[in-house]
């Protein structure tokens, strides 16, 4: 079951005074109001009407960044390198310049991770009376609005956010009721001896725990371990899975739920957590994904991993584990990452990364795939 959230209903009334306009931007106290070009997003720009005659313009609304910003649940921050500003709400993401014509929007997290190339507005970010001010339109791209979102009533200008679910396939990590990512992987002794708790009396396949992926607040917690799995007649583990083990408020331990997966099944663009999972351990096949023994990374898997992300943008992927390897002309390579998006305050995530090595040692970038964790828990 994939934990979601909801999007309060926010309405943003903003006071304005309309103001007569040329070329150049003029101000009020809350909003500045100018010509724009064809190119506007539509929702966002208004035919100037005058005396009842179309004036064949488009009005170009600006709100106050920072106000505006807030009230819709974003952080406002600067990025002294760049001198750039930036928006951030722990899941979209804008950075803009002051004068420049020049935007850019991103989402962290999920199958949506990714950043848009840098778009135009019509109309650049202006300072006025010490104050930042944006076309209103950029919060249309940031928010997905509809059309209407922004209706004038008399001297208000107002915008509307419906609620909406949570973009289909974003983790749920770092959200109230949702998953939290470890901050360290490596099991302690007391994780140890609450796995052993929770599943003395499982018979028929065996589970060793080889990391901590998170945890759960509910009444008590729920924990997630990624172990490998073999059935009790093979001495070699076969695959992995996702172990859920929830522990009530007095200590005791049960298992929640218990998922075989194949991480390899991800290595296709547009596939999600359940695509990974697995009726039961499978036996290798030859030719197919192997199961690293030693999954620590060595100087020469992390040289792998780096020549392959090498000028990659929007996200940090740092490695943790080698997972799973596959021989072909040359080999594939399944790294288990924790990977964050580039904007102040971005919750980290899991990722899968897919690396192809060919024969002459170079690297190629085959996928980045969500590890959704707790998506497979069955409560």
């Amino acid at each position: 079951m994939k934990n979601r959230f909801s999007r309060i209903f926010t309405t943003v009334i903003l006071t304005m005074t309309l103001m007569a306009a040329a070329v150049m931007p003029v101000m009020a106290d809350d909003i500045l109001i100018a010509p724009a070009p064809e190119a506007v997003l539509p929702t966002a720009t208004y035919e100037l009407v005058i005396n009842g005659e179309p004036s064949g313009i488009n009005a170009c609304v600006y709100v106050p960044v920072r106000a505006t910003a807030e009230a819709l649940g974003y952080i406002v921050d600067w990025e002294p390198v760049e001198k750039a500003v930036i928006l951030d709400n722990g899941v979209m993401h804008a950075k803009f310049w002051v004068g420049v014509d020049s935007y850019q929007v991103s989402v962290s997290g999920g199958e949506t991770l990714g950043m848009s190339a840098p778009f135009s507005l019509g109309m650049p970010p202006v300072v006025a009376k010490g104050l930042s001010y944006v076309p209103v339109a950029l919060f249309e791209a940031l928010e997905g609005m509809e059309e209407g979102a922004f209706t004038f009533e008399g001297n208000k200008l107002v915008i509307e956010t419906k609620a909406a679910e949570e973009p289909a396939g974003l983790p749920a990590i770092g959200v109230a009721g949702g998953w939290t990512l470890a901050d360290d992987m490596e099991l302690t002794e007391e994780q140890k001896a609450l796995f052993e708790k929770a599943m003395e009396k499982l018979l028929g396949v065996d589970y060793y725990p080889s990391y901590y992926l998170g945890s759960q607040v509910v009444a008590g917690t729920n924990h997630c371990f990624l172990c490998r799995a073999a059935v009790a007649t093979v001495e070699q583990p076969t695959c992995y899975a996702l172990v859920y083990i929830y522990e009530d408020l007095e200590g005791n331990a049960s298992v929640l739920s218990i998922q075989d997966i194949e991480p390899s099944r991800l290595n296709e663009e547009g596939r999600t957590a359940s695509d990974m999972a697995i009726d039961a351990p499978l036996p290798e096949m030859p030719g197919g994904w192997s199961l690293v023994q030693d999954d620590a990374l060595t100087d020469e898997t992390k040289a792998i991993f780096d020549a392959a992300l090498e000028g990659l943008v929007g996200a940090r992927h740092e490695p943790l584990y080698l997972l799973e390897t596959q021989v072909v002309a040359g080999r594939n390579y399944c790294f288990l990452c924790r990977s964050t998006a580039v904007y102040p305050g971005a919750r980290p995530y899991y990722t899968l990364v897919f690396v192809y090595q060919d024969l002459s040692g170079a690297s190629t970038l085959l996928n980045i795939a969500d590890f959704d964790f707790g998506a497979l828990c069955e409560y």
